[in-house]
């Protein structure tokens, strides 16, 4: 399964502890567990990795999500638009 909408390449490899990269992964994990819906073991073997890895990445975002509101907002933003994209290539494939 391809999900365009989020911008994930496979190719795309941000450098390991990159934080930019890092922070952009465990937000993807999550959106795709929490608003998706998508099973976690799914999520993981889908974007190559282990599910103890999507675990984490939800812990961080979820943690994150306490914190400054300022992420939150950002988050937000991601995730509907996100949804909005992903639904829009549904209807115009239906």
């Amino acid at each position: 399964m391809r999900l365009s909408a989020f911008a994930y390449r496979p190719d795309y490899r941000p450098v390991n502890g990159q934080f930019d990269g890092s922070l952009a992964r465990q937000v993807v994990l999550h959106i795709l567990v929490s608003r998706f819906g998508l099973i976690k073991g799914r999520v993981a073997a889908m974007m190559g990795r282990q599910r103890v890895q999507v675990n984490n990445a939800i812990k961080v975002i979820n943690k994150r999500l306490e914190d400054p509101p300022e992420f939150e907002a950002c988050y937000k933003r991601w995730a509907d638009r996100t949804e909005e994209l992903y639904f829009d290539k549904l209807s115009e494939v239906a």
